[in-house]
């Protein structure tokens, strides 16, 4: 064999820097799957420890009683109560879609918004490169953070807003 052909069979056998950094690809059908199994333990975690802690926190109450006056139709009221209206309405929505009371629709949107962001740090691991077991890894311990499990029973508006964070984030940056 000449020198050249050696060479040619040495770069052959070597991976490319390309190959090195590739980010593994999860098919869809694996990472729904995995989005879908941290829901379900997320609604697990949230109904076993959430809802064994009676009080809620004091700006809960405000949105839970502006919902209350949103439902009934005294806008009035509802705006003294609390002037942002946003987390109001759509607890007052939620409990009339459904026909429960505005608190258990309140704690259900948090679960939604909590959800919503525990899908989202799934998503920003596989786009970090990370495999199954890195996302499902991730999601627990975001779900089982302390911070996290001592807020579970409260009722924010800033719950959404961590979690559409990342979209606030980008419009932002655009407008500079």
């Amino acid at each position: 064999m000449s020198l050249r052909n050696s060479e040619a069979v040495e770069t052959r056998m070597q991976p490319s820097v390309q190959d090195e950094f590739a980010i593994p690809t999860i098919p869809r059908g694996q990472m729904l799957r995995l989005m879908l199994g941290a829901a379900v333990v997320a609604v697990i975690v949230w109904c076993v420890l959430g809802l064994q802690r009676d009080l809620i926190n004091k700006d809960g109450v405000l949105f839970v009683e502006a919902a209350e006056a949103f439902k009934r139709g005294d806008l009035d009221r509802a705006f003294a109560i609390f002037p942002w209206p946003f987390i109001s309405v759509a607890i007052a929505g939620i409990s009339s879609m459904f026909g429960i009371s505005a608190e258990v629709a309140a704690h259900l949107l948090n679960l939604g918004y909590w959800v919503v962001a525990v899908a989202a740090m799934q998503l920003i691991l596989r786009e970090l490169g990370g495999g199954p077991r890195v996302i499902a890894c991730g999601a627990l311990l975001m779900m089982m953070h302390p911070q996290t499990l001592q807020t579970l029973s409260s009722i924010f508006r800033g719950t959404g807003y961590a979690a559409f964070l990342r979209e606030r984030g980008d419009s932002a940056r655009t407008r500079q």
